[in-house]
């Protein structure tokens, strides 16, 4: 894989806890792998109910930050690049 230096990610955010909750489901039924990163997120956050409710303004807060970490973790794994901007 090649990476373009400096990366510019663009983070949008939305939807990240709810794709995590459908996502962490098809893993328990057993129909995909999730990568146990995104397993213990959905862990800590309860992220099961999402599935059924809307995130609360609380879970907009934490949905931010978890994925900004998340996507900085990838890149620096994939390409030892940060976030700019």
């Amino acid at each position: 894989m090649t990476c373009l230096q400096p990366v510019k990610v663009k983070v949008q955010f939305k939807f990240f806890f709810q794709n995590i909750a459908v996502l962490n489901e098809a893993h328990n039924q057993g129909l995909l792998v999730l990568p146990m990163e995104l397993r213990e997120l959905a862990r800590k956050y309860n992220l099961e109910r999402l599935r059924f409710q809307s995130p609360s303004p609380q879970d907009r807060i934490d949905e931010a930050s978890e994925f900004r970490a998340y996507v900085e973790a990838l890149l620096e794994q994939n390409c030892g690049s940060r976030i700019v901007g």
